[in-house]
């Protein structure tokens, strides 16, 4: 299967947000329907842990994205130029 990353990007980048959201509704549900002293509190820290890789993941990407653009504009400054020196006004 061939995926475009600009079409899944989008996706990618609310999931922690997304992910939060659900594991809180379920524990919300959880007490509203048992009403009981906390044991949906359980699932909820035990899977929160989560929530934090996929925002790692995230910010994982955008970092070696911004190294590559810094590489680039790295490559592009050290190279010699052909244009007329800038004018520093």
């Amino acid at each position: 299967m061939d995926s475009d990353p600009k079409k899944i990007q989008p996706f990618t980048d609310w999931l922690p947000f997304a992910y939060v959201l659900c594991l809180s509704g379920i524990d919300f549900w959880a007490a509203m329907q048992w009403r009981g002293p906390g044991y949906s509190h359980t699932s909820f820290f035990a899977f929160l842990p989560m929530a934090f890789f996929f925002a790692g993941l995230v910010l994982m990407r955008y970092r070696k994205r911004i190294e590559a653009l810094e590489k680039r504009i790295a490559e592009i400054e050290s190279a010699p130029s052909t244009k007329s020196p800038r004018l520093n006004v």
